[in-house]
């Protein structure tokens, strides 16, 4: 019985090529772009998980409270993993990290290397094994130094790295003392090398203190610790230790919170204080898209089956006279959904192999097929039969239930049953396809929005790089030979790039500011000429100049004037880290971090000696000749380090790098889902054709012309498509809003996009309806009623 379902299987296959292609090309389609979005989803949900303590590591995040606004960094200052480590009974360990990328050599070997400075119980919190080194103490003192496998190989291409001293940064000696394996792509901490912490510590001397929240603290609990109760423990023990941070009626702060290293990189946006959502938002959302694409397919399978039904009719007649029951029939169809569910799985494999180097490209992943995975290969083959049930078990159930008696006498066309049915499911595809092209619309803007709005500062023709001593040494005569290009305007330094500026600190005072709140702000230190070359509007005062001796004044902005409460804030005293200054200018509030957060107010002190970030602004009519210039320049003043640039727009461009790529994801997956429907709503369209063929030959004889029976056709199709829009846009409009609240700053919700989209999705209908409808209408009307 089987054998014979297959041979009738493949020869319907084969005898309705087109119907066929059509059925499997778009439930391929549908597989494949459900596959995507399901490894995408595998691989995001993945990052972070491989430490054996993913369960028991926490980051510390601060909640800083500025004119009653909370804001949470991901910093802390650098004396808090002590306390933590000491005054915590559930604490086990803890550890600061804090990133740097400096220089290596050896020999004539020079490289740079992106790593870190931590403590030496890193390596016990986190899962990087060692390769070599003692694991109770990988990076002694001052002078250890921890090196990843691919890195030291760099290094010693000839030889073993452990026990070799390295020049590190042109200043420190260190001795590679522990080898590590390569982190794993699924980590976001990429490290190249691990530095003591205690370098850092010595370096900053009298700011390594509580005013600076400069450093990433973890901290590992013990298995019986709950994360509440540790974070109030380390609030309270701050209070033990800062009397002044506690609240005017004496409680504890809730100053610091610890949420667990392994949800972070999915939850790591934060409202009054806590995780609200973040990438895993759009995890979400792609789930919703991979399950509305593969109901969409499945729809389209079932509208497709169902309009060929005639052609099996006088099949399902003769079986059912000759003895065969319906559960028989009904197994005989749903044996050649199984068949074309699984070509249609088969094509989507290839599609996905095939196309997986170049999703990887554009999403920035490393994601591979795991055919070797036991649980991928079920996966498939439950979404195989999940999919042949769903799609296949509709048409198998009207199928089998014609009566033969109608069937053999011809009469089974007008006791068609289920239009209703099939009108319904091509509203419900095109509410689903409305509610993703409304979504798309909805990103879509808010990152035009983004891209569009202006930050503070002048993004374009402002390149970035990191100086070096030879550099900084000579800065003078270097800014004099840059500015002498044609192609540059304007040389200047600061201690950080501007996406973002992480740097955070309590330690801003003023004349009259509140003793009882604790207030923090993002601290920038600059160069003279550092306002002009950033780009920034300034609003009151100056920018810092030469002429002036403005070292250690101050340039502040709006929302940081508007904190200071004074009448006129140029000459106003000021001071940062101890820096005593004074106002010399206003700037316009600029945007630091993501618009997923708001501005933060944000001080600027000019102190040369502490910066070491170049901005070159430049005209932009030949960047070309400026590349070069400025390469002869560099190389004249450093000749062991190459030089690494970017460009401020890309940097910009970068932090939003997520929201571009998942935009651009978004689009290409919401065409699938409309081009699905659309062949969904072709198979209706054959139906309706199909039923209307003496109807439409009679029309014919009797006068109509082909633009009257097309409208015929096509009105009903557009009322459908309508009624489907009805539905989709408020559903689209409040997960719209939703989706925005996340962003501090965001676009609006503007009718045309609504009207647009609407527009749009009849013309798509009307095009898809129309070709099957000129196909009828064109058709020889002598022809159409003698078929009948």
């Amino acid at each position: 019985m089987l054998q014979n379902y297959l041979k009738i299987a493949i020869r319907n296959l084969f005898k309705h090529k087109a119907y066929s292609a059509i059925n499997i090309v778009g439930l391929g389609l549908g597989l494949a772009s459900s596959l995507f979005i399901y490894l995408w989803i595998l691989d995001e949900t993945s990052i972070n998980q491989f430490h054996a303590n993913k369960d028991r590591i926490y980051q510390v995040f601060t909640n800083m409270g500025n004119s009653g606004t909370i804001m949470t960094w991901g910093t802390s200052p650098g004396p808090l993993a002590d306390l933590i480590r000491d005054e915590v009974p559930e604490v086990e360990l803890a550890t600061r990290v804090t990133n740097r990328s400096t220089l290596f050599s050896v020999g004539d070997t020079h490289l740079m290397g992106k790593g870190a400075l931590a403590d030496t119980s890193f390596f016990k919190i986190f899962s990087f094994p060692l390769l070599e080194g003692d694991a109770q103490n990988p990076i002694p003192g001052l002078t250890g130094l921890a090196l990843s496998e691919s890195f030291a190989q760099r290094l010693f291409p000839e030889g073993d790295a452990m026990g070799k001293m390295i020049r590190v940064s042109r200043q420190y000696d260190l001795m590679v003392t522990s080898i590590y394996k390569d982190i794993p792509s699924a980590s976001t901490l990429q490290y190249e090398f691990i530095m003591p912490f205690a370098i850092q510590i010595k370096e900053d001397g009298d700011n390594f203190n509580w005013s600076n929240f400069n450093f990433t603290t973890y901290y590992l609990v013990n298995t019986a610790a709950k994360s509440e109760n540790v974070a109030q423990k380390i609030n309270e023990a701050l209070v033990k230790v800062m009397p002044e941070v506690a609240e005017e009626d004496g409680s504890v702060p809730d100053l610091f919170y610890g949420q667990l290293f392994s949800e972070n990189y999915l939850n790591g946006h934060f409202e009054n204080g806590r995780p609200d959502g973040g990438r895993i938002l759009y995890v979400q959302i792609f789930i919703l898209i991979g399950i509305f694409i593969l109901v969409l397919a499945c729809i389209n399978f079932m509208n497709l089956s169902t309009a060929r039904s005639a052609m099996r009719a006088k099949e399902v007649g003769v079986r059912k006279s000759i003895g065969a029951n319906r559960s028989s029939l009904v197994g005989q169809f749903l044996g050649e959904s199984f068949l074309i569910t699984a070509l249609a799985m088969g094509l989507a494999l290839v599609a996905v192999q095939n196309l997986l180097p170049l999703f990887n490209t554009v999403m920035q992943k490393q994601i591979s097929l795991p055919w070797t995975s036991v649980s991928f290969v079920i996966g498939l083959l439950s979404i195989v039969l999940v999919t042949a049930l769903l799609a296949g078990s509709y048409p198998a159930m009207i199928l089998s239930g014609f009566k033969p008696l109608e069937v053999l006498k011809g009469s089974m066309l007008n006791n068609m049953k289920g239009v209703n049915l099939r009108r319904a499911l091509v509203v419900f595809q095109f509410a689903l396809s409305g509610v993703l092209l409304l979504g798309m619309g909805i990103v879509y803007k808010q990152m035009n929005y983004i891209n569009s709005k202006h930050l503070g500062y002048e993004k374009d023709q402002v390149l970035v790089f990191s100086g070096t001593g030879p550099l900084n040494r000579s800065y003078v005569q270097v800014k004099h030979d840059l500015e002498n290009l044609p192609e540059i305007e304007v040389i200047s330094r600061a201690n950080t790039n501007l996406m973002p500026v992480e740097n955070s600190t309590s330690s801003v005072s003023w004349q009259g500011k509140p003793d009882n709140e604790s207030m923090y702000f993002r601290a920038v230190v600059a160069d003279n000429d550092f306002i002009e070359a950033a780009g920034f509007t300034l609003i009151e005062g100056r920018g810092f100049n030469t002429q002036q001796n403005d070292t250690g004044q101050f340039v502040i902005t709006r929302s940081m004037a508007k904190i200071m409460n004074k009448e006129n804030v140029i000459g106003e005293p000021i001071s940062l880290w101890g820096q005593e200054g004074t106002v010399v200018g206003v700037i316009e509030d600029f945007h630091s971090r993501s618009m997923q957060e708001s501005i933060d107010p944000i001080v600027i002190m000019n102190q040369p000696n502490w910066v070491g970030t170049y901005f070159v602004r430049f005209k932009g009519e030949n960047t070309a000749a400026m590349l070069a210039g400025l390469e002869e320049v560099y190389k004249k003043y450093e000749s062991e380090v190459p030089l690494r640039y970017q460009f401020l727009d890309d940097e910009f461009g970068r932090l939003y790098k997520s929201e571009s790529t998942l935009s651009t994801l978004s689009i290409v997956f919401t065409g699938m889902a409309v081009f699905i429907s659309c062949l969904g709503l072709f198979g209706l369209a054959s139906f309706m054709a199909e039923r209307k063929t003496r109807e439409i030959g009679i029309r014919k004889v009797l006068g109509a012309s082909v633009a009257q029976i097309i409208l015929l056709l096509c009105k009903d199709f557009v009322l459908l498509v309508v009624v489907a829009f009805a539905v989709a846009a408020p559903v689209a409009y409040f997960a719209g809003a939703g989706f925005l609240e996340k962003y501090a700053y965001r676009t609006e919700l503007s009718a045309w996009l609504f009207v647009a989209s609407g527009v749009l999705m009849v013309l798509i209908a009307l095009l898809t309806v129309s070709i099957q409808s000129y196909r009828a209408a064109s058709a020889d009307p002598v022809k159409a009623i003698k078929s009948e």
